[in-house]
């Protein structure tokens, strides 16, 4: 899978004051897309030991309007919903490691960012260093290719 991908959602319409029409909806769009994604970029193969393995391309999900849902307790119901949705079924999902939940810190399935005034949130760069660090391991950025491809 010669691929990194953002999924971007708008966590308006997975917090508890939407509609279960907007959430529906919500959920009915990322399946599609991270279904796509997964299916798209599957490979498999063996290991030393001689077993299969599958892989599929990093994904990192992405929700906007933190302004409109800034509290962390709405963030960890937010990421309990698409853990339970998608948590097993998308085998290369970057989790934020230094999620805030009603808890403390926590791992959420996603990156809850406020883009219009990106300057002020410290999710930003963590998403940044985050999607570069994942970027420099795949093998594919270190691929040669013919100087004409370019």
């Amino acid at each position: 899978p010669n691929q990194s991908t953002l999924v971007v959602f708008d966590m308006r319409w997975l917090c508890s004051k939407a509609s279960e029409q907007k959430r529906a909806a919500c959920l009915r769009n990322l399946r599609y897309w991270l279904c796509s994604i997964v299916e798209s970029t599957r490979a498999e193969s063996v290991n030393a030991a001689g077993e299969t393995e599958s892989s599929a391309a990093p994904v990192f999900l992405v929700g906007t309007h933190k302004d409109a849902v800034p509290d962390v307790a709405e963030h960890g119901r937010i990421n309990e919903i698409l853990f339970s949705k998608f948590g097993a079924y998308v085998p290369n999902l970057k989790c934020h490691e230094q999620g805030q939940t009603e808890d403390g810190l926590a791992v959420l399935a996603f990156w809850p960012i406020e883009n219009t005034n990106s300057a002020h949130d410290p999710v930003i760069p963590q998403l940044k260093a985050a999607i570069f660090s994942t970027v420099s391991a795949e093998r594919y950025v270190r691929d040669v290719v013919p100087y004409r491809w370019l």
